[in-house]
């Protein structure tokens, strides 16, 4: 940041990015992370932009149920994953 208070790049107090998981169960699941320090938001783009997790100053305020986030379809109780608004 610069001595007058503004930014040259917007990057420098927020950033959203788009990546492809490859290992695992969540191999092929895409995923857009936004992030402006504070507030981390990992929306699940290959199912309808559900919030996967939400991170307050690191620490995250979402639940994770044991199956975790998976790319397969298979049947609920073995997909349900959690996420921020359970």
């Amino acid at each position: 940041m610069r001595a007058d208070g503004k930014i040259s790049n917007f990057m420098q107090i927020a950033a959203v990015k788009r990546y492809t998981l490859t290992d695992g169960a969540m191999s092929g699941l895409k995923v857009i992370e936004a992030d402006n320090g504070v507030l981390r938001v990992l929306l699940n783009e290959s199912k309808a932009l559900d919030l996967m997790q939400l991170f307050d100053h690191g620490e995250n305020i979402s639940f994770l149920s044991k199956n975790a986030f998976t790319a397969r379809e298979t049947a609920f109780e073995k997909r349900f994953e959690g996420g921020m608004l359970y």
